[in-house]
């Protein structure tokens, strides 16, 4: 384009300085180069303005698919990030409810712990009591073992005072004491 602009310009320049035959041929020539440079710049300046159109499609196109792209992105990691605080928060209740249960499941064992002590108290007291009643009642019947026993000997002592020493049925009242004395003995010091 550059070698027509100059083309016409030094035609249009000797058409100034030949005679007027020249002249006309040379100014038509001028007039026809300068339009063709005058075209070939509109066609110039046409395709410019249409790859410049082309190029802020396409840079708008660009960025409409980075943006769209970029908010897929956004979604994506906003859904991972709702699923993960989801996914967190079911473990975190899992969890609470696991404690929860093992609390429950202690205070109950301890609460059973508790009744069955209670249970071994009642029956320790019952237990007490009923040897103290015992022991009672055991020492009641050696207690009246003895006074019966002594009855027993102070009969049997009146009964040898009032034999004779020479009767026979002194020696056997005697030994019969004494071995009542030594069995009552034995058994008083086994119980």
């Amino acid at each position: 384009m550059n070698q027509k602009k100059a083309a016409a310009e030094s035609s249009c320049v000797a058409a100034g300085r030949k005679g007027t035959t020249d002249k006309v041929r040379v100014e038509g020539e001028c007039k026809r180069l300068t339009l063709e440079v005058e075209e070939l710049a509109t066609q110039i300046m046409v395709e410019i303005e249409k790859i410049n159109e082309d190029e802020r499609i396409g840079t708008a196109e660009i960025q409409k698919e980075e943006t769209t792209l970029e908010s897929k992105r956004t979604k994506e990691t906003i859904s991972v990030e709702e699923k993960a605080d989801q996914d967190t928060n079911e473990i975190n209740e899992e969890q609470t409810e696991k404690k929860l249960d093992q609390t429950e499941e202690k205070e109950q064992l301890l609460q059973q712990q508790a009744e069955l002590t209670r249970i071994q108290q009642k029956q320790s007291h019952k237990i007490e009591g009923s040897i103290k009643e015992q022991q009672n009642a055991v020492n009641i019947l050696i207690s009246n073992l003895r006074k019966t026993l002594t009855k027993l000997a102070r009969k049997e002592e009146v009964y040898v005072s009032e034999l004779s020493d020479e009767a026979p049925e002194r020696e056997t009242v005697v030994n019969r004491i004494i071995e009542r004395s030594k069995e009552t003995v034995t058994k008083l010091t086994t119980a």
